[in-house]
């Protein structure tokens, strides 16, 4: 909801904070890299999509 409001900075700390809380979830990861590549920030984006593609999907419900 932030990205659409174009509140970035509101944004990418949802998402660093996500990644903080549970850092086996490539949602995030994949949501920074996004908006650091459409920002310009390549070497960024791509370190961060990077890391994401080692994530493995998880078995089973993480949920609870």
């Amino acid at each position: 909801m932030y990205e659409e409001k174009n509140q970035h900075d509101d944004a990418i700390y949802y998402w660093q904070k996500g990644i903080t809380l549970d850092p086996k979830r490539a949602e995030c990861w994949y949501q920074l890299a996004r908006l650091y590549n459409w920002n310009g920030n390549l070497e960024l984006a791509y370190q961060l999509a990077d890391h994401a593609t080692t994530i493995k999907i998880p078995e089973g419900s993480r949920i609870f």
